[in-house]
């Protein structure tokens, strides 16, 4: 187990909103602008995700008004904006940020694979840190919400289903939702842990006492 290097990603960012969080790679800020494609990305090669488990932590310092958004996590079969994947009912499952009615702010679990479903978190707070576990078994995603970093106080469990014999290249960090309107949120996620080595990452146990971002 390793975390990732975020910095040895592919990222597309014409706008600069999205950065590195100090010298090890494990961590970004993500100001999330509906008006944009931008995403940072890892090509994992053709079925390379089947069945696995996801680790990864996430807060979200800034989201004002309805309709303000930014996505975490995803993992999927083409590069694009997740807009896109929304309306081409394309084959990924998302994670993301959204204020739903301008008072709360919730996590959300999504899929586009054929047509899209999606779970819904209850109310979150902001500036505080979520440690999220990502499982995909056959057709069943769960995302599994902590408030601690041993992951032992569960705040919420999310689940969606997709079609069982499909298996995804791409994993993202950090991707955009364009729909061409200045809506804005700012978001972190670090330590992510894809459950397999990782070339320039650090092995996870070396990390303890890093955690908190």
């Amino acid at each position: 187990m390793a975390y990732e290097d975020l910095r040895t990603y592919t990222e597309q960012d014409p706008n600069n909103h999205i950065t590195d969080i100090g010298d090890d790679g494990f961590g970004i800020t993500f100001v999330s602008v509906r008006n944009e494609d931008a995403w940072r990305y890892r090509d994992l090669g053709v079925g390379h995700l089947v069945d696995f488990v996801h680790e990864f932590e996430t807060k979200v310092t800034e989201i004002g008004t309805i309709g303000d958004l930014a996505f975490v996590y995803a993992f999927a079969n083409t590069i694009d904006d997740a807009r896109s994947w929304f309306v081409d009912n394309a084959e990924a499952v998302q994670v993301w940020w959204y204020n739903p009615n301008g008072s709360s702010i919730k996590l959300y679990l999504q899929e586009t694979d054929g047509g899209w479903t999606q779970d819904i978190s209850g109310a979150l707070a902001l500036n505080t840190d979520y440690y999220c576990t990502l499982t995909r078994s056959g057709a069943t995603v769960t995302l599994q919400i902590y408030s601690d970093a041993a992951r032992t106080t569960l705040v919420d469990t999310l689940t969606v289903s997709i079609p069982s014999a499909h298996t995804y290249r791409y994993v993202f960090a950090a991707v955009s939702y364009n729909t061409a309107t200045a809506h804005s949120a700012t978001a972190i996620i670090r330590n992510l842990d894809l459950g397999e080595v990782s070339t320039g990452a650090i092995p996870a146990p070396l990390l303890l006492g890093r955690g908190g971002f």
